[in-house]
């Protein structure tokens, strides 16, 4: 995430990093395997919640065409009383996810981390999330992708109304070695 820091920092805006999520997924695995298929296990019964329903109903799937690694997917979040006509400045949460949401599907990383408290609190975060996905082979260390996050960060301000002097970095995991 310092590169980040950095890249944001030297683009003159006004960064709040917020808490780098680091916890352990599935400690008490024993093996790889079977902490993949929990994570599938897990993933499929929270995308079959009510919750869920209501929170993919204000995700916007999106991608961007990178000449280095080809097409990047993201998702954007609109909070609840959110308006495309209206004149308010929304605040922008820009989320960096962990190893175990890299692909190019675009849906994993939004359902670990902050989509969690989406899911579940979409009251606690009255903001635009925007959830980059990174793929396999370059996670969040090499700068080509902090140069995308950035490119989507400023697209997504200016699409969605975002506040400049309220935006808001965090991250779990490998997102926060980028």
């Amino acid at each position: 995430m310092s590169h980040l820091c950095k890249s944001i920092k030297n683009n003159n805006y006004i960064i709040v990093i917020g808490y780098v999520l680091f916890y352990i997924l599935f400690s008490h695995s024993k093996s790889y395997a079977d902490a993949v298929s929990i994570n599938i296990k897990y993933i499929k019964e929270l995308s079959e919640t009510n919750e869920y329903q209501e929170y993919d109903q204000r995700l916007i799937k999106k991608s961007i065409a990178s000449d280095k690694v080809g097409k990047i997917a993201y998702a954007v979040y609109l909070p609840p009383g959110f308006d495309i006509e209206s004149n308010k400045k929304w605040p922008v949460i820009l989320f960096i996810h962990g190893a175990w949401e890299l692909g190019r599907d675009g849906k994993l990383q939004s359902l670990r981390g902050i989509g969690e408290v989406l899911i579940k609190h979409p009251e606690y975060y009255p903001a635009i999330v925007i959830m980059p996905q990174s793929p396999f082979i370059y996670g969040w260390i090499d700068k080509t992708m902090d140069n995308i996050a950035i490119q989507i960060l400023d697209s997504v301000i200016n699409e969605y109304n975002g506040d400049r002097d309220r935006i808001y970095l965090t991250g779990l995991s490998l997102g926060g070695s980028g």
